[in-house]
């Protein structure tokens, strides 16, 4: 059986169930790049984000045949992911006062420069954990 872009996406599903391995090759090709994407953003880390995108993946191709259909199946991946994320930065999560936070020497000085994608991402990685998981989930 070959696998093109057309195939639907219940196609997918049901030969990913039957374990045929291209389908689920093609189902970890079409996602992984978002939901790494993800993974970093409420890790803020790249090792951490390629764990959480392996242990997420397990989870799906073990949990697929309970997808109940009633979202698109990459909305229920994203919760996966982000579920198997949260639970990484919840095992290593320390309570740091922002008022803390605020007197650290890696506090980012904006000075006069305009708000970029570079300046963006450094602000949002030097937030405690805690606070960089809120901030990513609320805002991204």
């Amino acid at each position: 059986m070959s696998f093109t872009i057309s195939m639907t996406e219940a196609q997918l599903i049901d030969a990913c169930i039957a374990n045929d391995r291209s389908a689920q090759k093609n189902l970890y090709d079409r996602y992984k790049k978002a939901m790494y994407t993800i993974a970093y953003r409420i890790t803020g880390s790249f090792e951490e984000a390629e764990e959480v995108l392996q242990d997420a993946f397990l989870s799906i191709f073990r949990n697929l045949a309970k997808f109940r259909r009633e979202s698109t199946l990459g909305a229920w991946i994203k919760t996966i992911v982000v579920r198997t994320a949260l639970k990484k930065v919840k095992k290593k999560v320390y309570h740091e006062p922002l008022e803390d936070y605020h007197q650290r020497e890696e506090f980012i000085n904006w000075g006069h420069t305009s708000l970029d994608v570079e300046y963006l991402e450094k602000a949002i990685n030097s937030l405690p954990e805690g606070y960089r998981t809120v901030f990513v989930l609320v805002e991204i």
